[in-house]
């Protein structure tokens, strides 16, 4: 049967017989350590020792164990960072628990360090990255633990172990166990508000999830305006433009009609009044409407493509830009829900979000495509 896999994450050297003992103690524990200097590491021969620690949590790691002392160890030349920090930021991005323990002196001197963070601090921390790394932690609000034995960890181990385990029977009696597969890929904020269900969860999630799908959306719809993304073109005849015009218009109405029909759907996903709402369903509503947006950006990209005969350039013209104007008033969506909830509000009663997907302004299209009907040169009408 296989066992809990526990990744130890810290400075080998320095911690050398912290590491050692909190090997035995997970053994007695009946779980599985996995330790990078023990011939049971997994190692990929043609890796860099970096990448090896990287994947080995990924794929070898069901818990990890952080523990910072003084020593910053080895730095990650892709993020820059150091290999634990590195292990760290695998761990969150993969929704991989994590137990984060700090030697209580290095704590102490980060406080100071805080406040002069040009003092000399090398006989205990050999770089500031170490106390960097530690504010970082605290700015996500990572739960830490202090510690100046070996045995500090193991109790604190033993107890948040025990305390998982009970958890998770809980909420497999409840139903609620937290998604965290699905959330795996996503931002370590929603990660957290996807497991940890604070105040208001429904409504950050939401925000959060559409600000990354949002985001990306953004960047692709950026490369096509500004050239970088390359876009086969196709020839039409004038015809052919006629008839493909009241199509391009038919589908983009289609579109917007879907987006706004799916606001209601990630509402539904939030649950009943008082009742909480459920994880992967408000994941899901929300990548249905990141994959609307995804055809939005087809859309575009296919009135790029197109190219009709040198008179119907006006036509053309005045449809650019109509997605832009349904993609603006998306991109107000987070940052509605989240208003509510800014700052120190407790924000109480009902609260109404009114979104309304404003269609574009077509007087010029219809000037334009009035025109172009009119001309009745060969070259136009024929193929």
């Amino acid at each position: 049967m296989s066992k809990t896999r526990i990744f130890l994450s810290s400075t080998c050297y320095d911690l050398a017989a912290v590491r050692e003992a909190l090997r035995d103690h997970i053994l007695q524990l009946g779980h599985e350590p996995v330790l990078s200097e023990y011939p049971s590491f997994p190692v990929n021969p043609e890796a860099t020792a970096i990448e090896n620690c990287k994947t080995n949590v990924e794929r070898n790691c069901d818990i990890l164990i952080l523990i910072v002392g003084g020593r910053r160890g080895a730095l990650d030349p892709e993020s820059g960072r150091s290999v634990t920090n590195a292990e760290y930021d695998r761990a969150w991005e993969r929704g991989i628990p994590c137990f984060v323990f700090v030697n209580r002196s290095v704590s102490t001197l980060y406080r100071v360090w805080e406040k002069n963070p040009t003092a000399d601090f090398s006989p205990d921390v050999d770089f500031p990255e170490v106390f960097e790394f530690i504010r970082r932690i605290q700015e996500e609000n990572r739960w830490t633990f202090t510690f100046e034995r070996t045995a500090e960890i193991k109790e604190v181990l033993t107890i948040q172990l025990s305390t998982m385990l009970r958890e998770l029977i809980e909420r497999s009696r409840g139903n609620t166990l937290a998604p965290y597969s699905d959330f795996a890929g996503e931002s370590r904020e929603a990660q957290r508000l996807a497991r940890e269900k604070p105040d208001y969860w429904e409504f950050l999630l939401t925000a959060e999830l559409l600000k990354s799908r949002l985001a990306e959306v953004r960047k692709r719809f950026k490369r096509q305006q500004d050239g970088s993304l390359p876009i086969p073109s196709y020839i039409m005849t004038g015809r052919e433009f006629l008839k493909w015009v009241p199509m391009k218009m038919h589908d983009l109405s289609s579109l917007a009609q879907a987006l706004e029909g799916q606001l209601p759907s990630i509402q539904e996903a939030w649950g009943p009044l008082g009742k909480p709402g459920n994880p992967s369903e408000i994941k899901k509503s929300v990548d249905q409407l990141a994959a609307y947006c995804d055809q939005l950006l087809h859309w575009e990209q296919d009135l790029c493509a197109a190219r009709p005969p040198d008179a119907a350039d006006g036509v053309k013209n005045s449809m650019k830009g109509w997605t832009e104007v349904i993609l603006k008033k998306l991109d107000q969506l987070p940052e509605e829900l989240l208003r509510p909830f800014q700052g120190n509000s407790k924000s109480k009663g009902e609260i109404r979000i009114m979104l309304t997907l404003t269609a574009p302004s077509f007087e010029k299209f219809y000037e334009e495509f009035e025109l172009l009907k009119t001309r009745k040169t060969a070259e136009w009408i024929d193929d």
